[in-house]
């Protein structure tokens, strides 16, 4: 299955999506904090996760400039990455990032995390 880097400072709902997703076999890393998310990232001896989960409105560093900073690293510029928010209002030329391989929006039900997950890592 494939490693996954989950970032979301909601702790309740950082822990849902790490359970769900490693009980379909999935190798999962989770963070509330994206500072330390995209130092996780950025070591060279850890392998490039399949795909970042991140949600956008957190403090320190929100999901966008997280996204948009792990696509200045040469290494991490094939990670896909999913973004998920509980803001309607994401900037269209955001949305056609290459480097953002879907949207989710909050609250969503576990069905349609894991539909996004898919669509995400099959991009």
């Amino acid at each position: 299955m494939a490693r996954i880097l989950l970032v979301d400072d909601d702790k309740p709902l950082l822990e849902m999506m790490q359970a769900t997703l490693a009980a379909r076999g999935h190798e999962v890393t989770a963070t509330d904090d994206p500072v330390r998310a995209f130092i996780f990232l950025a070591d060279a001896l850890r392998p490039v996760p399949d795909l970042l989960i991140s949600d956008v409105m957190m403090r320190g560093l929100d999901g966008l400039s997280l996204a948009k900073r792990v696509q200045n690293e040469e290494r991490l510029k094939s990670l896909k990455i999913l973004i998920v928010t509980g803001s309607v209002s994401i900037d269209d030329s955001v949305k056609k990032a290459p480097y953002v391989a879907g949207f989710l929006s909050k609250p969503f039900l576990i069905d349609s995390f894991h539909l996004a997950v898919s669509a995400a890592l099959a991009k």
